[in-house]
């Protein structure tokens, strides 16, 4: 899903790429989604970061592209 040799024009940085930029998830209990992806050998990049109304987390697939997965609270 990303493009190693591509050429962009114009150019851009090195933390962009051509082909998808983020995958976002959403999951039901991120600390059990977060702990199942830990007992795989996936570490969270960042995260959980927990504001009011959902929390965030980032893991990284095996080229470095970023899923983030999202909770949301709901009342």
């Amino acid at each position: 899903m990303c493009y190693p040799d591509a050429k962009a024009i114009p150019p851009r940085s090195t933390e962009q790429r051509l082909g998808w930029q983020c995958l976002a998830l959403e999951v039901d209990d991120i600390d059990r989604a977060l702990s199942i992806l830990e007992e795989k050998g996936v570490q969270a990049a960042w995260g959980p970061v927990r504001r009011q109304d959902y929390a965030r987390a980032e893991v990284r697939d095996p080229d470095g592209n970023p899923i983030e997965l999202r909770q949301w609270y709901r009342a």
